[in-house]
C-alpha cells in the first residue's frame, strides 16, 4: 500500500513535471495572439477614425486631403495588419485576410506581402513613389476590378461623385466592423 503511495505521488510528479512545459507554451502563444489582436485592433480603429475624419474635413476645406483613402495608406494598413497576421489563430487570420482583400485589393495585397519580407531599406523609395502615383492615376480614371483595386480604391475614385462615394464609404465601415467583430 506505502509503495502505491509513492509511486502515485510519484506518477503525478512526472506528469505534472511533463505538462507544465506544454501549459506554459500555450500560455506565451494565447499571449502573443491577445497581443496581436490589439495591435490589429488599434490600427482597424485609427484608419476608421482617420478616414471619418477626412471625410467629414471635406465639408469644411472644399478638398480632400492628399492622404485620403490613397495608396499610402492603403499600403501601410496592409503593412500593419499583415506583420501581426501570423500570430493569430488560422480562422481569423482567413477572415481577417478576407477583410483585407476587399480593402486593399488582392494585387495591392500581395505587393504588401512581398515587401513586408524585405529588410528595412531595401525597396527603392523613388520605384515606390512612380508605383503610388501611377496606382492613384490608374484609380482615378479607372474602375478597375476586384483584383487590382478594392473598395478604398473605389473610394478614392469617387470623390467627385457623392453618392457612390458615401455607398464606398459606407461599405468601407461595414468591413472595417467585420474585421473588428473577428477581433
Amino acid at each position: 500500500m506505502i509503495i502505491s503511495v509513492i509511486f502515485g505521488l510519484f506518477g503525478g510528479a512526472l506528469g505534472g513535471m511533463a505538462t507544465a512545459g506544454r501549459i506554459a507554451v500555450l500560455g506565451i502563444r494565447a499571449k502573443e495572439r491577445y497581443e496581436a489582436g490589439a495591435v490589429i485592433r488599434g490600427v482597424l480603429n485609427s484608419y476608421r477614425a482617420q478616414l471619418l475624419y477626412d471625410h467629414d474635413e471635406v465639408f469644411r476645406t472644399d478638398a480632400f486631403p492628399r492622404r485620403y483613402a490613397g495608396p499610402e495608406g492603403q499600403d501601410e494598413l496592409a503593412e500593419s495588419i499583415l506583420r501581426e497576421l501570423p500570430k493569430l489563430s488560422s480562422r481569423k487570420r482567413a477572415r481577417l485576410r478576407a477583410g483585407l482583400i476587399d480593402l486593399v485589393g488582392k494585387i495591392p495585397m500581395e505587393l504588401s506581402e512581398a515587401r513586408l519580407h524585405l529588410p528595412a531599406g531595401t525597396a527603392d523609395q523613388d520605384e515606390v513613389r512612380q508605383r503610388r502615383l501611377t496606382y492613384s492615376i490608374k484609380a482615378i480614371h479607372e474602375a478597375g476590378s476586384a483584383e487590382t483595386k478594392g473598395l478604398l480604391s473605389e473610394l478614392f475614385r469617387t470623390q467627385n461623385e457623392q453618392s457612390a462615394h458615401n455607398m464606398a464609404l459606407t461599405k468601407i465601415l461595414k468591413t472595417l466592423e467585420e474585421m473588428l467583430k473577428v477581433l
